[in-house]
């Protein structure tokens, strides 16, 4: 049987989506608590610490909106670099390392960033009203800005040098045989069990390829795995002979030949 839990995890692990999303969500969380901690925090203290932003309510709108502009321009530069490293991926070596770049958790973690910083300044914007004196300022809050602009512009240089890097062929060469070696560990062990010969042209039914109703693929895809048991048991019960043109890993088109069915 497969492993359906497995298979989801795969795609999961090698989509760009759930960790930017999942950061998102902590950022709402974020968000939340440092307006909670800024309403228990003393005017006073704030402006007196010099780590913490204290400004004027004015300030403060400017420095988050500027944070959200050049933000957004680095989160398009990011962007960019990720579809220019996909697509010289798929090109110059195979469409199937695509999987391995998206599975990059550093890839993963830049996008989360950007995204994340530019929800939480807009966030912190609604929090900041206009022509308040800094002892009303957020400043917990803006100071969380700000921090996360920083991390922004350290990310952005890292991010480069890892996709300058990666995008080299030694490099793909090393991150597909990873790859290869983990799937590898991952698979089951080989159980022994008795050998049956497959059967052979001569072995189908008379008329077998006129009197066969052709089964349709209902999308394209690579074959992840083929519930051999499970087809077994289907056709037992319903006395039929099913014939697979394929194997797990070979490239189907949508409404191309699934399968061939005998009555």
């Amino acid at each position: 049987m497969i492993d359906w839990i497995s298979v989801w995890r795969e795609k999961l692990g090698t989509s760009l989506w759930p960790v930017p999303l999942l950061m998102l969500l902590v950022t709402g969380v974020l968000y939340t608590v440092l307006r909670e901690a800024d309403g228990q925090l003393s005017a006073e203290r704030a402006l007196r610490s010099w780590v913490l932003y204290s400004g004027s309510g004015d300030d403060a709108r400017n420095l988050l909106s500027t944070l959200v502009s050049a933000i957004i321009g680095m989160a398009a530069v990011v962007f960019s670099i990720t579809i220019v490293a996909l697509t010289l991926a798929a090109n110059q070596f195979s469409s199937r390392l695509v999987r391995i770049y998206t599975g990059d958790i550093r890839t993963k973690l830049a996008l989360g960033t950007f995204m994340s910083t530019i929800v939480y300044c807009l966030l912190a914007l609604r929090a900041v009203q206009k022509d308040v004196p800094a002892a009303d300022v957020p400043h917990l809050t803006v100071t969380a800005g700000l921090v996360l602009g920083l991390t922004c512009i350290i990310w952005l240089a890292f991010f480069l040098h890892q996709v300058a890097h990666s995008i080299m062929a030694d490099e793909v060469i090393r991150r597909t045989a990873r790859e290869l070696t983990h799937s590898i560990y991952k698979l089951p062990p080989i159980e022994r069990v008795e050998w049956i010969e497959p059967p052979t042209v001569s072995d189908l039914p008379e008329r077998f390829a006129e009197r066969a109703a052709i089964v349709h693929s209902s999308r394209e895809g690579y074959v992840q795995a083929i519930e051999y048991e499970a087809l077994l048991a289907l056709a037992r019960r319903h006395d039929l002979v099913i014939e697979l043109d394929f194997r797990a890993g070979a490239y189907l088109a949508r409404e191309g030949r699934l399968a061939a069915v005998y009555p």
